[in-house]
Formats: C-alpha cells, structure tokens, sequence
C-alpha cells in the first residue's frame, strides 16, 4: 500500500482497488477504511454492485477495528447507507432494513441530525417500496420534522416526496 501510494500520488484513484486490498490485508485499517469506501463507491459507478457489496462490508470490518470516535460512527452510517444502494439493485433487500437500523442507532448515537434525517428518508422509501405505508409515511414525517427544524431544504424535499407517495399509495 505504501509503495503504491508513494509511487502514484497524483492517481491513487486510479489504484484505489489494490489500496483498498493492501490496506485490509495489512491492518491499516484507517487507510483501509477509506479505500475500500473509495473502492465500494467506483464499483457501484460502474454497476458492479457485487464488488460494491463486498468493498463496502469490508469497509465496515475496518471500521470495527478502529476506536469509536465521531469520524468512524459517521463513517459506518455512510457505508451503511451507500451499501443499500448496492444491496438493492442486486435484489439483497431483506438486509437492508438491518443495515437502516444500525445507521439509526450510530446516528442517534453522535446525535448527527442530518445523518439521522438522511436515514429517515431511506427507510421511509424501503417501506413505501415493500407496501408497508404507515412505516413510510412515520419515517418521511420524522425526516421532515429534522429536515424543517435544521433548515434543511434538500432533506425537507425528500421527505415531503415520500410523505406524497405514501399518500398517493394509500388513496389519500
């Protein structure tokens, strides 16, 4: 890993699939945690979503292996949430609300309201998606509720989309 990172400094993209697998298998796990959310994030760019899975559920193994600080609690909610994604266009979906539920609970527990919103919105879409109205409309409801009170427009659209579909979807 180290070779590759002084020989390419200026093209670690380029490199970050061995950096990630250098990093994972040398315990850097920092480094490695990075490169495999790196790795995760240019494989579903390119539809390879099996290797997205694999980069991203590795990338929470390097998480676990480093002390629990903000940064890695934010980290493991964003590989979580990326992971979904993944998860969902390979036809993975019963994961996805465990994964939506660990996310949950590392948002709530650094009390990161926009991280927690974000939550919000994706689990209200797993349940509007699986026909499950009342979970989506209370979870684009509390992401809406977070969105308003943080100022937050993007989030606040999100939310008001779901609570519309929802609504739709239930004749209301």
């Amino acid at each position: 890993m180290e070779a590759i990172e002084s020989l390419y400094p200026s093209r670690l993209s380029d490199h970050v699939e061995e950096l990630a697998h250098h990093g994972f298998r040398g315990a850097a796990w920092d480094k490695a945690a990075r490169y495999l959310r790196e790795a995760a994030a240019k494989a579903f760019g390119t539809s390879a979503n099996r290797q997205a899975i694999t980069y991203g559920e590795q990338a929470l193994d390097a998480l676990r292996n480093l002390p629990e600080t903000r940064e890695t609690l934010e980290q493991g909610i964003d590989v979580r949430c990326a992971l979904r994604a993944s998860l969902w266009t390979v036809g993975e979906t019963a994961r996805i609300p465990v994964l939506l539920d660990e996310a949950e609970g590392l948002a709530r527990a650094c009390n990161d309201q926009q991280r927690l919103g974000l939550v919000s919105v994706l689990r209200s879409h797993y349940f509007w998606v699986t026909a499950q109205l009342l979970g989506a409309r209370m979870f684009a409801m509390n992401a809406l509720q977070i969105a308003t009170a943080r100022g937050d427009w993007e989030l606040q659209a999100a939310a008001n989309f779901y609570l519309g579909t929802t609504s739709f979807s239930a004749g209301q």
